[in-house]
């Protein structure tokens, strides 16, 4: 039987390994007392190659240029989590289109956290960062 495959599914699933790997990494480095901070940011509806070859694009080129954000633009929920003071000390948030968004509560499950960084390790074939400490 073939599998159907969800490009939304994988999308959504992908956006929450983000955030998952964000919260962890934030953590384990406010353990070890480093001073830096990890967001999951999404900046948006950006008109970039990701759609490249969808049907909506293919159908409606023009629309991408009404409703969808320039790159430019869409860096700038990035720059937001590196330079806005008021997020600063508050590692490990969801960042949409600038403001702090909500997210699902199994992206704030530790264990599931923890798994999900275990696994990217074995996946890309190395041992659990350790941030500097030997």
């Amino acid at each position: 039987m073939k599998e159907h495959y969800d490009t939304t599914a994988a999308y959504a699933q992908a956006k929450l390994a983000q955030l998952m790997s964000a919260r962890y990494i934030n953590k384990i480095m406010e353990e070890d007392g480093y001073p830096v901070k990890c967001y999951a940011v999404h900046p948006g509806i950006v008109d970039t190659d990701l759609f490249e070859h969808t049907m909506f694009k293919k159908a409606f080129p023009w629309l991408m240029k009404v409703f969808f954000k320039t790159p430019a633009k869409g860096a700038v929920s990035v720059l937001h989590a590196c330079f806005d003071k008021h997020i600063e000390k508050k590692g490990g948030l969801y960042i949409s289109n600038c403001i702090e968004g909500i997210s699902n509560s199994f992206s704030k499950k530790l264990d599931y956290q923890e798994k999900l960084y275990d696994i990217s390790c074995q996946l890309v074939g190395i041992d659990k960062v350790n941030f500097g400490k030997t």
